[in-house]
């Protein structure tokens, strides 16, 4: 990446390798000495690994907000499925989440579009999806007993 950066902008050197060092006097009784890393080490300690670390700490936390949108609202994807097993489980989930605007017959509600989605009239919405529905399944391990 570095080497890029170096062909992208036609400069090789760090500022600080060309510029003077300014060293200060030092009393006797002072701590330790100035810092001594080279450019290109303080550059990827105080800048690239801290760059990193910080988007890696943010796909974490978008990671896991995404994952709970998921297994809430899991029960469209179920709707999708041919077998459609755990539907029942995943319209609980989201009824559990949204107790206050769902009412609880929403868990029936969902077993029904779900065999709607199985006759003709549901063939234009399912089979478009399907291979979206494949990709997520392979790419992402199902919580709650395969639920």
């Amino acid at each position: 990446m570095e080497a890029q950066a170096k062909e992208l902008t036609g400069i090789d050197n760090y500022t600080e390798d060309v510029k003077r060092v300014h060293r200060r006097n030092r009393r006797y009784d002072e701590g330790a000495p100035e810092d001594v890393r080279s450019p290109r080490d303080k550059f990827r300690q105080d800048t690239f690994f801290v760059v990193v670390d910080t988007l890696r700490a943010e796909l974490n936390r978008r990671m896991s907000a995404y994952s709970n949108i998921s297994e809430q609202f899991g029960v469209f994807r179920e709707c999708l499925d041919l077998e459609g097993k755990c539907i029942r489980v995943a319209a609980k989930r989201l009824m559990t989440a949204y107790e206050n605007d769902l009412r609880s017959d929403i868990v029936d509600e969902f077993i029904q579009f779900h065999k709607l989605l199985k006759t003709e009239l549901g063939k234009p919405v399912v089979e478009p999806l399907q291979s979206v529905v494949t990709v997520y399944r392979a790419t992402h391990v199902q919580a709650h007993n395969g639920c």
